[in-house]
């Protein structure tokens, strides 16, 4: 496994350690699973970006808040 480095906006992210933290997995195990989702997808079909991007905006308006923690 080798180590990598990437950006990610400041929406995505909180999504990111929501999820990690509601269903205790790491962010880097989630990253991986959607790592080798969009290569499946790309392989067998795949949503488009619009289709991602309201699904995200709509988990974070669901979850606002949510298994947050003050200063975090």
């Amino acid at each position: 496994m080798k180590r990598t480095n990437f950006y990610v906006d400041d929406e995505r992210l909180a999504a990111l350690k929501l999820v990690s933290t509601t269903e205790r997995v790491s962010v880097s195990d989630l990253v991986r699973e959607g790592i080798d989702r969009v290569i499946r997808e790309r392989m067998h079909g795949k949503p488009d970006r619009a289709t991602l991007r309201a699904d995200l905006q709509e988990f974070l308006r669901r979850y606002a808040g949510k298994g947050t923690k003050a200063g975090t």
